[in-house]
């Protein structure tokens, strides 16, 4: 499954929503992106199976290390 692009994203987090810009290339079953978020940029690499993509991203946060596991499901083309 191709899911290569950018995309505008919305984030909706305890400490309400939040805009960004993804960005996902995939090589084979490797997922790797780029998440630019107004809290910084963040790389990260994750998977592609079937349909379903998903990653891992570690925040800094004020209130210390976070880690957000991001699934998502492409339908479409």
């Amino acid at each position: 499954m191709v899911v290569d692009g950018v995309y505008e994203i919305t984030m909706r987090t305890p400490m309400g929503e939040h805009r960004g810009k993804l960005t996902l290339k995939t090589y084979g079953n490797v997922l790797t992106g780029i998440n630019e978020t107004p809290m910084g940029t963040i790389s990260f690499t994750g998977t592609v199976e079937d349909d379903e993509i998903q990653w891992t991203e570690r925040l800094e946060t004020p209130m210390g290390l976070v880690t957000v596991t991001c699934k998502g499901v492409v339908e479409g083309g």
